[in-house]
């Protein structure tokens, strides 16, 4: 990277050096994309087992792989509003990134206790006959 001069001010559009540029180099790599892309396709297979009654000793495995995706997701989530070094806000500017917030968000606040894959409690008595 050539040095600055000192006359020459550091535009304000630029990331900061530091966390903010490795964020944004790692958000805009390839292998990063295709690696969100692999977590969501193999957490959407671990959604759909979970829906086979009877899992025994798997179900426990399950929910936890599930967590460990979570976990993922909002490390993925962190990294790209960190790219934006000075203005995380921008990271909402795009509705993409608002609906992944969400869903990370609710994903994240369910019960781990569930008894459905959606990850809500289900009792009895509030099913529908």
């Amino acid at each position: 990277m050539p040095a600055q001069r000192a006359d020459v001010a550091p535009r304000r559009d630029e990331p900061p050096p530091g966390l903010a540029a490795w964020c944004a180099h790692i958000t805009g790599s390839r292998p990063f994309e295709v690696a969100i892309v692999v977590l969501i396709m193999a957490n959407g297979i671990v959604l759909g087992v979970e829906t086979y009654p009877n899992l025994g000793a798997a179900g426990a495995l399950l929910r936890w792989t599930e967590w460990v995706f979570r976990l993922a997701f909002v490390v993925e989530i962190a990294i790209r509003v960190l790219a934006h070094g000075r203005r995380p806000q921008d990271f909402f500017r795009h509705g993409w990134n608002v609906f992944d917030s969400l869903v990370t968000a609710a994903s994240a606040s369910t019960d781990p206790r569930r008894s459905d894959a959606a990850g809500f409690q289900v009792s009895a008595r509030h099913r529908n006959p």
